[in-house]
């Protein structure tokens, strides 16, 4: 009987999650830079700048399916988008039907990186509550790609989304902490049923996480100059 319960539970969860659709905005903040020796001496002045940069992505979730893209950048009180501030990262896109992320960006060029996000092992820690944006939330930890992640989702907001590619936790992920990046929720509201769906890029190829680590950081930050040079031609 409790079994059945719960299936019920999840499955209605499930459906009602995949009914709503959510337009979200996260503001990201660099807290350590891994590896800082091993970055070219070019990319450090703009690195370190980033450290008083607060980054604002947009997380649109319409009926089983996200986007996560940057959106503007803050330092004090000057709020604008400029390309060159998010050269190097990759748009996320979620397939919640089969549980699969996907990155997409100039750097990877005809290539994305897909992987599933159901095989991150989130432990919730009941006792552990707050409440952020005036929403309660529950602490869940995990280990993804060797780095320890600490969430607070709300079960008050029943879709298995949050910022990045934390997903898979009972509610949406409002608060996210690495060694590396503070991400918190800054806007919450409800997407016009209106709105057209979520359509993910198809590209030529598809690698893992893992064998796009293996990309060697010197092609990576060729890519980035490419990409730095294309902006900079469309403005002249």
């Amino acid at each position: 009987m409790k079994r059945t319960i719960l299936f019920w539970g999840f499955f209605s969860f499930a459906i009602f999650g995949f009914s709503q659709s959510y337009t979200l905005e996260y503001s990201a903040k660099i807290i350590d830079q891994k590896d800082y020796q091993r970055i070219p001496l070019a990319h450090r002045k703009q690195l370190k700048k980033n450290r008083n940069r607060t980054s604002v992505f947009e997380l649109k979730y319409i009926d089983g399916k996200s986007s996560y893209k940057p959106k503007y950048s803050i330092v004090g009180c000057d709020t604008t988008f400029n390309k060159k501030w998010f050269i190097g990262k990759l748009d996320l896109y979620k397939d919640f039907s089969n549980s699969t992320y996907f990155r997409i960006g100039a750097i990877l060029k005809d290539q994305a990186i897909k992987e599933r996000f159901d095989v991150f092992k989130w432990t919730i820690e009941p006792r552990m509550d707050t409440v952020i944006y005036g929403f309660h939330c529950t602490k869940a930890t995990a280990d993804i790609y060797g780095e320890v992640v600490f969430a607070w989702f709300t079960r008050e907001i029943p879709i298995m989304d949050g910022p990045s590619y934390y997903a898979g936790l009972p509610g949406l992920v409002l608060f996210a902490q690495t060694k590396s990046e503070v991400i918190s929720i800054s806007n919450i509201q409800l997407a016009n049923k209106t709105s057209s769906s979520i359509l993910i890029p198809s590209k030529e190829t598809y690698i893992s996480h893992q064998e796009y680590l293996t990309i060697p950081r010197a092609e990576i930050f060729s890519r980035m100059n490419e990409e730095l040079r294309r902006i900079q031609e469309d403005e002249e």
